[in-house]
């Protein structure tokens, strides 16, 4: 049985029915199309679909294809991401970063050093990553592909990570002497903001390189 033009479309809305990534959509209607090729020629579309459906799982199947994808896609940006890290740290970007935290912890610890402070690092560091990523990758919605939806689940995990540290260390410092937590504040506030610089060029390396987006896009 080989699919017609009605029949191939009819195939398409399906899959854009129960899939969200170009990229399962696409192996899965080649596996599709090729199953019926060797289905009896007898079966109708929709009873030799049930039969290739029901072979790969069924929806559950479907679904699970798909968890599959972006877990792997998942890992593979980790990986990008650690080697482009060490590009970072092992570059010339490193006395940039070197300057930018000494600086960060003069004004942290002698200008805006205590709750106002400690809320407008916090806020810098949500947000200062943020501003060097693109609408182009993480809101359109015309790029909806696995690959686009790993990168965009690492960078709003990640993003989470200093505003997680200053946290946790405030709600464990708080049980210590008054002393203790301004003395260890700022120390902790100025690792956050080296954490964030170094995010920001990490995702600026990676989303050149990944997406082929121009600095002018930025």
């Amino acid at each position: 049985m080989k699919p017609n033009d009605e029949q191939v479309i009819a195939i398409r809305q399906y899959l854009d029915k129960h899939l969200k990534y170009k990229e399962t959509e696409d192996e899965l209607f080649d596996h599709i199309v090729t199953a019926l090729e060797h289905a009896p020629v007898e079966l109708s579309l929709g009873e030799a679909m049930n039969h290739i459906i029901k072979d790969i799982g069924g929806l559950k199947g479907i679904a699970k294809i798909e968890k599959t994808a972006k877990i792997t896609a998942i890992r593979t940006m980790l990986t990008k991401y650690v080697d482009t890290l060490q590009q970072v740290c092992f570059s010339p970007f490193s006395i940039i970063i070197a300057v930018c935290t000494l600086v960060a912890y003069y004004l942290i610890n002698r200008v805006l050093f205590g709750y106002f402070g400690l809320m407008l690092v916090m806020m810098m560091m949500t947000s200062f990553p943020s501003q060097i990523i693109t609408k182009h990758v993480i809101r359109s919605s015309s790029l909806v592909n696995v690959k686009n939806d790993a990168f965009k689940t690492m960078f709003f995990a990640f993003s989470m990570l200093t505003p997680a540290i200053i946290l946790l260390s405030d709600l464990i410092i708080r049980f210590c002497s008054l002393n203790f937590y301004q003395a260890i504040m700022p120390y902790i506030c100025t690792m956050a903001v080296c954490i964030s610089i170094v995010q920001a060029l990490v995702f600026y390396k990676l989303t050149r390189e990944e997406f082929q987006i121009k600095s002018s896009e930025l």
